[in-house]
């Protein structure tokens, strides 16, 4: 009966999920001149969704859901705006204007830019993830790549998109890098950047195989955690999560009984979940272990020694969390699984996994 009523309430979720309003994010794009630019790029960053700007320099997407959302401006010869949005209770416009980007005089040099294959091979290792297989994914493009390379770090920026091929996935990544720093000394990684996606064309055998690693990719990832948040069923979707008990500075160990997540957020209305997991909380994707209970309390230790293992991350956060997995953060920090996904493992906020298979 338990098991009945608490598959019930996931159906239902979903059902209102699926029944949210929709609304539309307009606006207009000017230059610092006040002058409409036509043909400028605007997308939503990590979704489908781009366009382009009409002769009179405005934009629209119809049929948004409430959510978090970053509309991300991009043209050639100016600096790339982006705006945060909390779509709610109706529709936004916005009132975009770029920058002239400054451009340093270079020699010019008519060939194609080769890129060092050292730089190349890091830049693909720690921006493409430990996934990276150079037969599966592929940056067309990697010329445009800007690349510094000092004895402590390596940075690269473009100036325009990468455009990544991803065919484990079935996606065309348009990457716009900011910033990529990848520390010899610390071995540690920092890259930013605002992207969209196009799905792949393929055979029925390539669509199929697509679809499996993109559900195998989904569960377990972060957006599936976020909506599991969203919707109240992390323990049935599989995570379980353990409070950490603070020694010595290491979070080692964590609680033995797993926590409930509804003492982790406040639910305001039906488009947001805030979210707080402050201190350190461990997370396990273990759908067989959550599908059992809790061990009876029977003398032992309050404690165990938590290890990451198979989809085992440590979360720090607090943000705004929405039907999609999309949280607007004002503080994040992750270690384990969800750290190591990078840009291989990417799925647009568009993406369901198909429950009846």
């Amino acid at each position: 009966m338990k098991y009945f009523l608490a598959l019930l309430t996931v159906l239902i979720l979903r059902i209102d999920v699926a029944a949210q309003a929709t609304y539309t994010i307009s606006g207009t794009v000017k230059n610092t001149k006040g002058e409409k630019i036509q043909s400028a790029t605007v997308f939503i960053t990590g979704t489908q969704k781009m366009t382009m700007t009409n002769a009179d320099g405005s934009f629209s997407f119809k049929n948004v859901i409430p959510g978090n959302y970053q509309v991300v401006v991009n043209m050639l010869g100016y600096n790339s705006v982006k705006q945060d949005i909390t779509l709610n209770n109706g529709p936004e416009m916005l009132n975009l204007t770029l920058a002239d980007k400054e451009i340093a005089l270079k020699e010019v040099v008519i060939a194609v830019k080769k890129q060092s294959k050292r730089n190349m091979n890091f830049f693909y290792k720690y921006f493409m993830g430990p996934s990276y297989n150079p037969d599966r994914y592929k940056i067309l493009n990697p010329e445009i790549i800007d690349f510094v390379d000092t004895d402590t770090a390596l940075t690269a920026t473009t100036s325009d998109f990468l455009i990544i091929e991803n065919k484990v996935l079935g996606y065309r990544v348009k990457y716009l890098l900011k910033a990529f720093v990848q520390w010899y000394d610390k071995n540690s990684t920092y890259y930013d950047g605002d992207y969209i996606f196009e799905p792949m064309e393929g055979s029925p055998a390539q669509e199929y195989f697509w679809a499996e690693n993109r559900k195998r990719t989904y569960y377990g990832s972060l957006m599936h955690f976020y909506r599991s948040v969203y919707t109240g069923t992390t323990r049935q979707e599989g995570f379980l999560l353990y409070k950490s008990i603070p020694d010595k500075g290491v979070f080692a160990s964590v609680e033995r009984t797993p926590a409930d997540v509804e003492q982790m957020v406040q639910r305001t209305d039906s488009n947001y979940v805030n979210i707080k997991l402050e201190p350190w909380v461990n997370i396990a994707y273990d759908k067989e272990k959550a599908d059992k209970p809790d061990e009876a309390d029977d003398g032992k230790p309050k404690k165990l020694i938590f290890s990451l293992g198979n989809k085992g991350s440590l979360i720090l956060v607090v943000g705004k969390v929405d039907s999609r997995g999309s949280i607007a953060s004002k503080k994040y920090h992750y270690r384990g699984y969800w750290a190591s996904q990078r840009i291989a493992n990417l799925l647009p906020f568009e993406y369901k996994p198909d429950y009846s298979k």
